[in-house]
């Protein structure tokens, strides 16, 4: 019930546009990252603590968070999304051992119980962590990969297959700064990905000091490319 408005708004939306629609949802370790510490710490440290001292309990609650997600994300494609998108904002915060289980696991989870009902639905997911050595479990649970400004998407292009849709990756900042140097950068990532699907995106939120016109102009740049 509390989430109900997020859903008709998906309806709202949807029935005015006639473009696809994105949703999205935090993945369950981003979103146990914000339960436990609330104000997020830089290094997260309170939450890794956490998960180290109490690992049944961890366990159990990234557990309920992919249970949630799943249902959230069935709930805003039955709502009229035409493609989902998982946020591990924080997932580069962990070790070796702690991603495997806490992220790339549950995104397999979340894939696999969403793809049951909805096989069709394409599915892209967002992280700061380099995941070229999860090739093979990433490409059998999603459709495109979203990429933070820290990754070189050309290097990165030669480790996926030409199957998987690539998603970035503009350092925010420069849509603040915009002008020739946001062009240039701009212009660097199309040529770059003019080989394969690409959705062109910021590699992370656009900052609220952000002029708009340098929004228009971006647009711009990507649809005149």
């Amino acid at each position: 019930d509390k989430v109900l408005p997020c859903y008709k708004a998906i309806k709202n939306v949807k029935s005015n546009i006639k473009k696809p629609l994105i949703g999205f949802a935090a993945a369950p370790w981003t979103l146990a990252a914000y339960f436990i510490e609330g104000k997020i710490t830089k290094d997260l440290a309170i939450v890794k603590k956490f998960s180290y001292e109490n690992p049944e309990e961890m366990d159990n609650l990234i557990s309920l968070f992919t249970n949630l997600i799943i249902d959230h994300l069935k709930n805003q494609i039955k709502a009229g999304v035409d493609v989902i998108q998982i946020f591990d904002t924080h997932a580069y915060q962990m070790d070796y051992y702690l991603h495997e289980k806490y992220s790339i696991k549950q995104l397999e989870k979340i894939s696999k119980e969403v793809r049951k009902e909805y096989k069709e639905i394409p599915i892209s997911f967002y992280t700061k962590t380099d995941l070229t050595l999860k090739k093979n479990e990433i490409e059998k649970s999603i459709n495109c990969l979203s990429f933070n400004s820290n990754i070189d998407m050309n290097i990165a292009k030669k480790y996926f297959s030409k199957d998987l849709c690539f998603q970035g990756n503009l350092d925010p900042m420069l849509l603040v700064v915009g002008g020739d140097i946001m062009k240039k950068e701009v212009l660097k990532i199309l040529t770059n990905m003019q080989d394969r699907k690409f959705i062109f995106n910021l590699g992370h939120g656009i900052l609220p000091q952000t002029p708009e016109k340098n929004v228009h102009e971006l647009i711009n740049i990507v649809r005149s490319y």
